[in-house]
């Protein structure tokens, strides 16, 4: 009697939870067009901070090209300076602490400008490999004749010397396979793709 008594409970359970499972699909929505959302709202995402951080790389870069002038007149000043310590010291008027003082914020000051123009250049290459500015720059770009080469900062651009096209890929293919008896390698294009 109590084997039976547990075959109908584990019965009952069993069809209340798979009725429940099935109601459950019915209010559940489409993951597709859940994941389309969450991908849009992701670009989008990635496109604005995308935008921010070069809006940020372009203000440092300005700040920094703005406080160059400054150092300049420092390091003129800063060089009179010493120039003028130097020859006191060789006069006996001042002691050599006072020219290694003047030498020290000197080279100082010189490092502090090499770390300017370097964070510039940092920031310059940096907003070069954005791809609006390769675009721009492709865009910018004459069209080369053949046997043309060009270097820009972001491209080195070879026109080949004749026409070519990825439809010439089979007599490429075939003059490889006559003339070495093998098939083209796979480096030749890349990837391997299948005639």
């Amino acid at each position: 009697m109590k084997l039976r008594h547990l075959w109908i409970l584990t019965g009952v359970v069993v069809f209340y939870s798979t009725a429940s499972l099935g109601a459950d699909a019915n209010t559940k929505k489409p993951v597709r067009s859940t994941r389309s959302a969450q991908v849009t709202s992701s670009q989008n995402k990635l496109a604005a901070t995308r935008a921010l951080l070069i809006e940020r790389t372009n203000l440092s870069r300005q700040n920094l090209r703005d406080s160059l002038p400054h150092y300049e007149s420092e390091l003129q000043n800063q060089v009179a300076d010493y120039e003028m310590k130097k020859e006191l010291y060789e006069e006996n008027a001042i002691s050599r602490l006072d020219v290694d003082k003047s030498e020290q914020r000197l080279a100082e000051t010189r490092q502090a400008m090499a770390q300017i123009q370097q964070r510039i250049s940092e920031d310059d290459i940096a907003l070069a490999l954005t791809p609006e500015a390769a675009e721009e720059e492709s865009e910018r770009l004459a069209e080369l004749p053949l046997g043309g080469y060009d270097e820009t900062a972001s491209y080195m651009r070879y026109n080949g010397a004749g026409p070519w096209s990825l439809a010439d890929t089979k007599k490429i293919a075939q003059f490889f396979l006559a003339r070495f008896g093998r098939s083209l390698p796979i480096s030749a294009l890349g990837q391997n793709f299948d005639s």
